[in-house]
This record gives structure tokens, C-alpha cells and sequence, in this order.
């Protein structure tokens, strides 16, 4: 099977939509996950929505069992799986994505911070990227805290998402405190954007 891939079509403020064409992500074979050893000094596991539901449900459901903690990247937007909500500590959303998990219409910093808000009702942390805005981290029974965005000249946002999602899960793992891993995701995303 092809690679999966995302196409993106930008606007020339270098905003842009994705048309994704699968591939090998619909093609996974979901018993390697049953194999012990591929969680051995795993730490972290990152899901998305480009492949298919029951494949991130059964890796999430196989990483805690290991003890490792999930990382859910909602992209694209998608309605969350029920079952899957219980396995997920960590959920990053753009705007777009959280107004459809939330029903709350972001037009505003203010906007952000309520989404984050009532993500982190259900996920322990929830991460929500706001574009030239920055990002609003909130932990559960915590209030959101904002991080300035870094202004630099977009050449384009296509995959933006993905390399602050890398990035943070990379410094997590490097034993980076939560604040400083968003900080860093944050700087390397806004780097990738201006290349």
C-alpha cells in the first residue's frame, strides 16, 4: 500500500484545508499491538485521526495497560469515540477541532479558554492550539493558562499541528515539565511555519 498523505491547499495568508488520501494508515496490522514487547520503554503513544478508530482504540487501550500514557492529536476533526476518551491523558485540538468537540464557537482568546476548559473535564490535560493566538493549556479543576504565540512571517501552517505534537511529545519524554515541553512545541511550530 501507498503512504498516507495530506494535500494541502493554501490561501495566500498561508492558511490552509487538507485533503487526505489514507493509504497504509487504513491498512495497519492491529495485532502487532498485541506483542508485549513493542511497549517495552515506550513512554509515550500518539494517536490521530488518520487512521482508523479501532486501531487508536486498541493502541490506547494497550499502552495503558503497559503503563504509558496517550497522546491524542484530534486531527483531522472528527467526533471522539466514546471508549476512547478513557484511555487519553493528553488531547491536543486547533480551534477548529474544539468547537466541534465542544459546541463552543471560538471567535475569541476568551473563546479558547472556555473550550480548554470544558476539554479538561473529560481529558486530564487538554492542549488547544490557537494559531497566531498561541496555546492554551489546561489541567482538570485547574484554570487555563495562555502562551503568547510567536510572531514570525507564515509561509504556510501545513503541519504546524504535527510538529508541535512531535515536538511536545519529544520533550515530554526528554523529561521536560509540562509547561516547558508547550513552550518548546510552540518555538519549533513556529520555526516550521516561517521555513
Amino acid at each position: 500500500f501507498n503512504s498516507g498523505m495530506s494535500v494541502a491547499i493554501s490561501d495566500h495568508e498561508g492558511d490552509y484545508g487538507a485533503i487526505i488520501v489514507s493509504g497504509a494508515n487504513l491498512h495497519i496490522d492491529i495485532d502487532i499491538l498485541n506483542n508485549s514487547e513493542i511497549w517495552n520503554n515506550t513512554e509515550i503513544l500518539m494517536i490521530q485521526n488518520e487512521i482508523e478508530e479501532q486501531t487508536n482504540l486498541l493502541a490506547a487501550k494497550k499502552a495503558k495497560e503497559g503503563g504509558v500514557r496517550v497522546f491524542y492529536n484530534a486531527a483531522p476533526a472528527k467526533k471522539i469515540n466514546s471508549e476512547l476518551i478513557n484511555y487519553i491523558d493528553i488531547i491536543l485540538v486547533n480551534t477548529i477541532e474544539a468547537q466541534d468537540i465542544t459546541n463552543i464557537e471560538i471567535n475569541s482568546l476568551n473563546d479558547s479558554r472556555e473550550a480548554s476548559k470544558q476539554l479538561s473535564e473529560k481529558f486530564p490535560i487538554a492542549i488547544l492550539s490557537a494559531g497566531d493566538e498561541g496555546v492554551i493549556l489546561c489541567e482538570t479543576q485547574k484554570d487555563p493558562i495562555h502562551f503568547k504565540g510567536i510572531k514570525v512571517k507564515v509561509k504556510s501552517t501545513h503541519g504546524a499541528g504535527d510538529t508541535f505534537a512531535g515536538t511536545f511529545c519529544g520533550a515530554l519524554i526528554s523529561n521536560k515539565e509540562l509547561h516547558e515541553a508547550i513552550n518548546i512545541a510552540n518555538k519549533k511550530a513556529a520555526e516550521f511555519i516561517s521555513m
